[in-house]
């Protein structure tokens, strides 16, 4: 205890030198597990034993703190805590405690690196922690009613395999970016090996977490937009180099989805990201090109379709002109399309009773029909091409007869 109190001292720790103080821990420690083992032997009470258990985990603290400060490079100060890690009993509680606060260290140190965007440095520490690991699971497995700290160290590997998940994940990120400029740029013909690596890079980078615990403990928001990143990147890719436009569109909304995600839970915004602007630009694009694509289609297909059409819009002329006066007429349009040409909406129906001299609710009965037969409607676009163009003819009545009842 005389070493612990000594090295704890601001006075002597400003006057020794760091070897000198790092040694009076060292002692300190090597003597605290010594009287816990040896009072384990003799049978010590458990009051005893975790009074002296306090003292070896204020000396790890303590030993921990003091080469922080001690020292800026961070493998001087694992050197340190591993020296002490080594030399004390492997199957005592203060080796745990030394070998924890090695790999917690480690852990510290690239989570720091991470947060300032050094994914490579991220991952080196990350490694170096599997020999503090392994060395605490082999000393907890002599010891006896350690659960909390068998705990700690199962929450730290939980931890460690998030951050490095989410560290492969910016790696995948990075190979990938690197290797388009190459396929974009460089290559005058369209290699299709080094397209599929850099498709593959991306689909790793997507996967940030390597299981369901991993990905609760994860920087969440950090791995997602690096998910988002690549999404877009792949959609730029499916858009502009394979010309596959549909698979392009799922990737850019996966994209933007989760964007809208992280803003929602931190406030960040996307909107000056090239990638954010890539996802949004690329669907606008698409958008633009599917409607240039279904008009063209439509107007290809309008004559042969009203052709085929025409008994039953002659019929629905027919219905309409069974009487002279416009307002009745109306009144005939509304019975006959919803009675032959039911809408595809659920629910929609005429309303029972309708009179067409009571203008107000022939109005309202005119609007709602333009609304369930509106050609934009996309139940109406996606019933097939000839049930759109009957809704486009319908419409036409419609609106005629809508405008009829606003003049008067």
């Amino acid at each position: 205890m005389a070493a612990l109190r000594l090295s704890e001292m601001v006075q002597y720790q400003e006057r020794a030198s760091p070897e000198e103080v790092q040694a009076q821990y060292h002692v300190s420690l090597l003597s605290l597990t010594a009287a816990f083992i040896n009072g384990h032997k003799a049978s010590k009470n458990r009051q005893w034993h975790e009074e002296l258990e306090g003292h070896i985990h204020g000396a790890v603290s303590g030993l921990v703190a003091y080469v922080i400060d001690a020292h800026a490079s961070h493998s001087k100060r694992f050197a340190v805590v591993r020296k002490t890690a080594t030399a004390l009993p492997q199957d005592s509680i203060g080796a745990v405690l030394a070998w924890y606060a090695c790999a917690n260290e480690f852990f510290k140190h690239a989570v720091r690196l991470d947060e300032c965007g050094n994914w490579q440095g991220a991952m080196n520490c990350l490694h170096e922690m599997n020999e503090p690991l392994e060395r605490m699971r082999l000393s907890l497995q002599s010891l006896d009613d350690a659960y909390a700290l068998a705990e700690a160290m199962a929450e730290l590997n939980k931890s460690r395999a998030a951050l490095l998940a989410k560290a492969e994940s910016t790696q995948h990120l990075f190979v990938a970016q690197s290797a388009q400029q190459g396929l974009l740029f460089e290559q005058e013909d369209l290699n299709m090996d080094l397209l599929w690596f850099v498709m593959d890079s991306y689909k790793a980078a997507t996967r940030p977490a390597a299981d369901e615990e991993a990905e609760e403990q994860a920087d969440d928001n950090g791995s997602l937009e690096t998910e988002a990143i690549a999404l877009s990147a792949q959609g730029v890719l499916y858009q502009k180099v394979l010309k596959v436009p549909n698979v392009a569109k799922l990737l850019y909304e996966s994209a933007i989805r989760i964007a809208m995600a992280i803003t929602q839970t931190t406030g960040s915004n996307f909107h000056a990201q090239k990638w954010y602007q890539d996802a949004v630009e690329g669907l606008e694009t698409i958008r633009q090109e599917q409607i240039a694509f279904d008009l063209k289609q439509v107007q290809e297909q309008r004559e042969p379709t009203l052709e085929k059409l025409k008994p039953q819009l002659d019929a629905l002329t027919s219905a309409i002109m069974k009487n002279e006066a416009r307002r009745p007429r109306a009144l005939n349009l509304l019975k006959h399309i919803y009675a032959t040409h039911p809408p595809k909406a659920e629910g929609a129906e005429l309303q029972a009773g309708l009179e067409y001299d009571d203008n107000a609710k022939m109005k309202k009965a005119l609007l709602k029909a333009a609304t369930h037969y509106h050609p934009d409607k996309p139940i109406n676009k996606s019933s097939g091409i000839e049930w759109f163009v009957l809704c486009e003819e319908i419409t036409k009545h419609i609106n005629d007869y809508h405008g009829h009842y606003k003049g008067l």
